[in-house]
């Protein structure tokens, strides 16, 4: 009796796991698509106007690395580190925030939310403007000006 129970259920159970996998795996990679307006910064990448992928890279062990890919994704434009951060609601769509930003200089995601969600993910701002150099590349660019001058003053 027992054998011929596990033998009828076994399939029917078998066949559940193999439907839900799929819409579990969507889940659980939080893919959202998303039209941006205009050109929108995420950590140190600027992402182009037009529509982008965001998912959660699928690891067993950390859940807060993110990337973004191109409309079809066949691209992936970004892989970004983030910190995970929480809410007190959820929202039925997805939610994007941005940090302040001077007016003229490209926003920066600050915070994505899946939707239904309380715990998001929170991005880092960049604390210089892209291509502007930092004070180890500005001490090199120094140093290699004195070295080319006093060179052709040796002359």
């Amino acid at each position: 009796m027992k054998s011929r129970f596990l033998n009828s259920a076994l399939p029917g159970f078998a066949m559940l796991v193999i439907s839900i996998a799929p819409a579990l795996a969507q889940r659980l990679d939080k893919r959202t698509v998303v039209t941006f307006s205009a050109p929108v910064r995420i950590a140190n990448t600027t992402l182009d106007a037009g529509q982008h992928v965001f998912k959660i890279l699928d690891t067993a062990v950390q859940r807060d690395v993110v990337q973004v890919f191109n409309a079809d994704e066949s691209k992936l434009e970004a892989t970004v580190l983030a910190n995970q951060t929480s809410r007190n609601w959820a929202e039925d769509t997805p939610q994007f925030a941005f940090y302040e930003a001077a007016e003229g200089s490209t926003p920066a995601l600050s915070t994505w939310f899946g939707a239904g969600d309380t715990i998001g993910l929170k991005f880092s701002i960049p604390k210089r403007p892209m291509g502007a150099p930092t004070d180890f590349t500005r001490h090199i660019s120094a140093a290699a000006k004195r070295s080319l001058s006093a060179g052709q003053s040796g002359q």
